[in-house]
């Protein structure tokens, strides 16, 4: 075998390095404009409105701060449908840049979208907020916003998105406006219809601000909570959806509520012939998993018993449906058994 020499060595890596860099040169110029690209997607969407535009590739080749500042000019755009690729862009941003300056940038955008003239706008918007979002992503800014749009709830109750905006106050913890809340939840006094499958808004509101009060440490509103959900009769209505209304509280009582479900040999009810619900167990962790730091996720759970069915033929041989339940209410159980303190996320 020939030894190339040293000089041999260090002309061929000299060469790959020029390659290298007229390849990174070349494709640097190949990018083209930001507003260029995003006017692509946006003509894209236009003519192909059920399909995704793919603004991974937005992401993946712009910075977070050019993206975003772009994402704000959109939105304030007069045409409807490039103000709502704007909020769709800022939106994704928050999910793809995973970063804490623009969550908070992400807010305080879509906190002040919650007075725009278009209703569904303002809805969407701030089911969004409840949802993807926490206490430190709101700067001062956005919650003296946020006060703002909770002044205009007081004045008018029965707006289409006043729950959401009554939430978001218990959410970034403006206990300034406890008295007021208490003042909406004590303004109906039948909790037994406040919640159910079918709910005057009234009802909605007074459950909304006692679930608000219940996340910022009422005890009372806590127990009243809990005691109205558990008085559903409808059990699918009860776990499918309003255990997120106990998740939203995050309170040790509300864990421990949820924590019955979790340990449950039940399952919903089939959605149809040929559809078989998912278990209680299951439901339970999805909630549980956006309240508890370092809380298995389902999809965790669900990789390790699929890596055991792979690897295992004896677990292979005696694993089914209710054997799964089984496997992993168990590996729940053992999780909170070796945890000496629970950590809730806020």
């Amino acid at each position: 075998m020939k030894i190339k020499s040293s000089t041999q060595i260090n002309c061929l890596l000299i060469s790959i390095f020029v390659i290298l860099g007229c390849h990174n040169f070349l494709h640097a110029n190949t990018i083209k404009p930001l507003e260029d690209a995003i006017a692509e997607k946006i003509n894209y969407k236009r003519k192909n409105p059920s399909l995704d535009p793919g603004l991974r590739e937005i992401f993946n080749n712009y910075d977070d701060i050019s993206v975003v500042a772009q994402a704000k000019i959109l939105i304030e755009d007069p045409n409807e449908a490039v103000k709502k690729f704007g909020y769709d862009l800022l939106k994704s941003a928050h999910f793809y840049y995973k970063k804490p300056e623009v969550n908070t940038q992400v807010v305080n955008v879509l906190v002040k979208s919650m007075g725009s003239k278009n209703r569904r706008r303002a809805l969407d918007n701030s089911a969004w907020l409840l949802k993807h979002h926490k206490s430190s992503d709101f700067s001062e800014d956005a919650k003296a916003q946020l006060k703002q749009h909770f002044e205009e709830t007081i004045k008018h109750p029965h707006g289409r998105h006043t729950g959401y905006t009554i939430l978001l106050v218990g959410l970034v913890d403006m206990k300034t406006e406890m008295g007021r809340l208490q003042d909406v939840a004590d303004s109906v006094n039948e909790p037994s219809k406040i919640v159910g499958s079918r709910i005057w808004k009234s009802h909605r509101n007074v459950f909304a601000a006692l679930q608000a009060l219940a996340r910022m440490g009422d005890k009372n509103a806590i127990d009243r909570c809990i005691a109205i959900v558990d008085s559903e009769t409808d059990e699918f209505l009860k776990v499918s959806v309003l255990l997120s209304s106990i998740a939203y509280i995050r309170q040790p009582e509300a864990v421990e509520y949820i924590k019955k479900y979790l340990y449950s040999y039940k399952w919903d009810p089939y959605a149809g012939p040929c559809v078989i619900g998912i278990s209680y167990t299951e439901r339970a962790a999805q909630y549980l998993e956006k309240m508890i730091v370092g809380f298995p996720t389902l999809a965790e759970v669900r990789k390790v018993y699929r890596k055991k069915y792979s690897t295992d033929p004896e677990f292979k041989r005696l694993w089914s449906r209710p054997k799964r339940n089984l496997y992993y209410r168990h590996h729940y159980w053992r999780w909170f058994k070796s945890q000496t303190s629970i950590e809730i996320i806020r």
